[in-house]
C-alpha cells in the first residue's frame, strides 16, 4: 500500500514523498462553510481590485418630529384593565381583553392587560399613532401588539414612563397552517418606534419586534429578552438612535428579504447598541452600513467559547499515529455566531465597537469599507473577514485576540491604525487562483502571529505607511507569505520571526531592503540598524524570539552596507518596539548586510518553487521534523502524489 505523508495548512494541501521529502504541491485554499444560513468563509475568485466605499446611498426612511408629537385631548384614549378595558374616543373598540383600532389616528394607551392584544386593522392607507403611557401587556397565546393591516403603525414611548410587553410560549393562531403573529410586536406593514421612555419586552415564543415592511426606531430605550431574535425587519431596519439593550437565543437586529433588489439592508446613524446573541449580533441579509454609535457585541459565550483552532503550518502537522494520515474536514453544521454581518457591501464610516464574538467579529460575503471608527477585537475566527475585497481607509483597530486578523480576497490598507495579534494568520489574502493581493499605502499596520504574519495567495505591494511583523516564532510558518511578488516602493517595513520560512521582499521593488536568516535574537533584545557613518537608520526592541530580519525603508539607499547590532543601555520607551532616537550605540555586531532589492530566500516560503526564483530553493537533504516528533517510515517504492 502507497504510504504518503500530508502537509496541511489553511491554504495549502502538501502531499511529499517519504524518500525524498521535496515539496511538490502548489497552493489550494481550503473552504469552510459552518452556518445554517449559507454563510462562507471562502473568498470569490478573480477579483484583486480595491473597493472603497463612502456610503451605500440606503433610503433612510422619512422622519420627522411631527411623528412624535401627540395630544391627550384629541386623542382616543385607551384605559387597559382586565376585563374592564375601555375607550373614549373613536376608532377602537373592546371586546372581552382584545382592543381592536380600525382607524386612524392617535391612541394613547395606559394601564395593565395580564392576558390580552391591541390589534391594528385599518384600511391601507392608514397611518396609526399608538403612544405607550404606562403600560404592561401580556398576551399568553400571541403577539401583545398585533399590526394586522394599515399603512404605517407608529409606536410612541411616552417620556418618562415605563412600558413592558410579554407574550407566552405558544401562540394560537387563526387558521390552521398559520404562522404569523410569531413576535410580541408584530407589524405586518411599515413599523415606527419613536419617543423618549422605555419599552422591556420579554419573547417567550419567537421574537420581540418584527415587521414585515420597514422598521424604523428613532430614539427611546429598549431592554429586550427573546428567545429567538430581537429586532426583526423584512425589508429594512433603520435606526437614528435610541439605547438597546438585547439579549437573544438567536439574533440581536437581523433584516431578512433575500429577494426583492434594495431591500433587506440595515442603516445605523446612532445610538447605545449592548448586544448579548448566541446567534450574530447584527446581521443584514443585504447590505449594511454603520455611522455612528456605541457597540459593544457579544456572541454565543464570547470568543473564549470557540472551539480552538491550531495554526497548521507549512511543514505540515507530523503524526505519530501511523493511521492517522488524513486531514479531516469537519463538516458539522453550526448557527452563525458573528458580531457584525453583511451578506452584500458593508461600509462602516464610524462608531466605538468592543466585539467579543465566538465567530468573526466583522464579516461580508461581499466587501467591506472601514471609513472610521474605533474597534476593540475578541473573537474565535476571524477580525475583519470580506470575501471579495476588504479597504480599510482609516479608523483604529485593535486585535486582542484572533485566529486570522484581516482576511479577503483584496486586502488594502490606505490609512489608520491596526493591530492584530492573531493565533494564525495576521493579514491574510486568499484565493484559489492565486489573484489575491495585499496592497498597504498607509497607515500603520502591527502583526502579532503564530502563523504567517502578511500572506497572499498572490501578491504583496506597499507604497507607504508602517508595517511592524512580529513572530511567528515556531518553524513552518514565516513573517512573509506569498506565491508571486513582494513589490516595495516606499514606507517602513520590519519583519522578524523564524527562519524556517522566511522571505523576503521581491526583486522587483524599487526600494532596497536589509535580510538574513542567521540571527539568535530573544524576546526584548534591542538591535540597531547603523550605516557605515554610524549613522543610526533604525533601533527596534523584539517582541518575540528572532532568527531572521527583513528591513525596508527610504533611508537604505542601494548597494550601501549596513551594519545590525545588538545593544544595551538605551534610555526611553518604544513604540510597538520602535525607539524614536539617533543616538548610535556600539553594541554586539550580528550582521553587515548589504541593501538591494535583489534579495533571495533561503528558507521555505511560500513563493514559486525550486528554480522559481522570488520563493528560493527548498533546502536539500530532507526536512527536519519538529522537535519531539518522529515521521513516519519511509518507503522507497512510493510515488509522489498531488491532491
Amino acid at each position: 500500500m502507497e504510504k504518503f505523508f500530508k502537509f496541511y495548512s489553511k491554504k495549502r494541501l502538501y502531499t511529499v514523498l517519504a524518500s525524498a521529502l521535496l515539496f511538490l504541491a502548489a497552493c489550494t485554499e481550503t473552504t469552510a462553510s459552518s452556518n445554517t444560513d449559507t454563510d462562507s468563509n471562502t473568498t470569490n475568485e478573480g477579483t484583486t481590485e480595491e473597493v472603497s466605499v463612502d456610503t451605500l446611498g440606503l433610503d433612510s426612511t422619512e422622519v420627522s418630529a411631527e411623528d412624535e408629537e401627540w395630544d391627550l385631548a384629541t386623542s382616543t384614549v385607551i384605559t387597559l384593565k382586565d376585563s374592564t378595558s375601555s375607550v373614549e374616543g373613536s376608532g377602537a373598540a373592546v371586546s372581552k381583553d382584545i382592543v381592536t383600532i380600525t382607524e386612524a389616528g392617535t391612541y394613547v394607551l395606559e394601564g395593565t392587560l395580564t392576558n390580552g392584544q391591541i390589534r391594528i386593522e385599518a384600511a391601507d392607507e392608514a397611518e396609526v399613532h399608538i403612544v405607550l403611557n404606562g403600560v404592561s401587556i401580556t398576551n399568553e397565546t400571541g403577539a401583545a401588539i398585533y399590526g394586522v393591516n394599515a399603512d404605517k403603525t407608529i409606536i410612541t414611548l411616552a417620556a418618562g414612563v415605563e412600558n413592558t410587553l410579554e407574550d407566552g410560549t405558544e401562540y394560537t393562531f387563526e387558521n390552521e397552517e398559520g404562522d404569523e403573529p410569531d413576535a410580541v410586536l408584530f407589524s405586518d406593514d411599515d413599523l415606527l418606534l419613536n419617543g423618549s421612555g422605555s419599552l422591556t419586552i420579554t419573547a417567550n415564543y419567537k421574537n420581540a419586534i418584527k415587521g414585515k415592511d420597514d422598521v424604523t426606531i428613532t430614539n427611546g430605550d429598549y431592554t429586550i429578552d427573546s428567545v429567538q431574535d430581537g429586532i426583526k425587519g423584512r425589508d429594512s431596519i433603520v435606526i437614528h438612535g435610541g439605547t438597546f439593550d438585547i439579549t437573544v437565543e438567536k439574533d440581536a437586529i437581523q433584516s431578512t428579504n433575500d429577494t426583492d433588489e434594495g431591500q433587506g439592508y440595515i442603516l445605523i446613524e446612532d445610538g447605545t447598541f449592548n448586544l448579548n446573541a448566541s446567534g450574530d449580533g447584527i446581521q443584514a441579509e443585504t447590505d449594511l452600513e454603520i455611522n455612528g454609535g456605541e457597540f459593544n457585541i457579544t456572541t454565543n459565550g464570547s470568543s473564549a467559547n470557540a472551539e480552538t483552532q491550531t495554526a497548521v503550518n507549512d511543514w505540515g502537522s507530523w503524526s505519530q499515529d501511523e493511521n492517522a494520515t488524513d486531514v479531516e474536514e469537519d463538516t458539522e453544521e453550526s448557527t452563525s455566531a458573528k458580531g457584525i454581518k453583511a451578506t452584500g457591501t458593508m461600509v462602516l464610516n464610524g462608531g466605538e465597537f468592543v466585539i467579543d464574538s465566538q465567530d468573526d467579529a466583522i464579516h461580508s460575503d461581499g466587501t467591506i469599507s472601514v471609513n472610521g471608527g474605533n474597534y476593540d477585537i475578541s473573537t474565535g475566527d476571524d477580525a475583519v473577514h470580506a470575501n471579495t475585497a476588504l479597504t480599510i481607509e482609516d479608523g483604529n483597530i485593535l486585535v486582542q485576540t484572533s485566529y486570522e486578523g484581516l482576511e479577503s480576497a483584496a486586502l488594502t490598507v490606505n490609512d489608520g491604525s491596526i493591530e492584530v495579534n492573531t493565533s494564525d494568520d495576521g493579514l491574510n489574502a486568499a484565493s484559489e487562483s492565486g489573484t489575491a493581493t495585499i496592497n498597504i499605502n498607509g497607515g500603520e499596520v502591527i502583526v502579532n502571529a503564530e502563523g504567517d504574519g502578511i500572506d497572499s495567495n498572490g501578491s504583496i505591494e506597499m507604497t507607504n505607511g508602517l508595517v511592524v511583523v512580529n513572530g511567528p516564532v515556531g518553524g513552518g510558518n514565516g513573517g512573509l507569505d506569498y506565491d508571486s511578488s513582494f513589490d516595495v516602493s516606499g514606507g517602513t517595513l520590519i519583519v522578524n520571526g523564524s527562519s524556517q520560512m522566511a522571505m523576503a521582499t521581491s526583486a522587483t521593488s524599487e526600494q532596497p531592503s536589509l535580510f538574513t536568516t542567521d540571527l539568535s535574537l530573544t524576546q526584548g533584545d534591542v538591535i540597531q540598524i547603523a550605516n557605515s557613518n554610524n549613522e543610526v537608520i533604525f533601533t527596534f526592541e523584539l517582541q518575540e524570539d528572532s532568527q531572521s530580519l527583513v528591513y525596508s525603508s527610504a533611508d537604505l539607499v542601494e548597494g550601501e552596507t549596513y551594519t545590525i547590532s545588538m545593544i544595551d543601555g538605551l534610555t526611553g520607551e518604544a513604540n510597538n518596539g520602535i525607539y524614536d532616537t539617533a543616538d548610535y550605540y556600539s553594541g554586539t555586531v550580528l550582521a553587515e548586510l548589504e541593501a538591494t532589492t535583489e534579495q533571495e530566500a533561503t528558507g521555505m516560503g511560500g513563493g514559486q518553487m525550486p528554480g522559481g526564483g522570488n520563493g528560493g530553493e527548498r533546502p536539500s537533504g530532507g526536512m527536519t521534523p519538529p522537535e519531539g516528533v518522529t515521521p513516519p517510515e519511509e518507503d522507497e517504492s512510493e510515488t509522489t502524489t498531488n491532491e
